[in-house]
């Protein structure tokens, strides 16, 4: 954290997660949006595409987190729940 007076901005954490099926699930935990980040997204949708059809590096799906209170909503379709 910046001690100079200086506000920083809030970093965007995501976190790659294998689930019970195998899958690996990116998932993005922010409490606000920007068309930066909607570009982002853009192209790990993209990129998720391309690696689920290149088929040699498991299956990968992603998904973004605005609130702690969503998590079961985005991990149960994720794990086959």
């Amino acid at each position: 954290m910046p001690t100079s007076g200086t506000c920083s901005k809030p970093r965007v954490r995501s976190r790659e997660t294998r689930l019970k099926g195998g899958e690996m699930l990116v998932l993005e935990v922010k409490g606000q949006d920007s068309a930066e980040n909607q570009t982002k997204r853009e192209f790990l949708d993209e990129w998720v595409r391309a690696v689920n059809a290149h088929g040699a590096f498991d299956r990968w799906s992603w998904a973004v987190s605005r609130a702690v209170s969503d998590l079961p909503d985005l991990l149960q379709p994720a794990a086959g729940v």
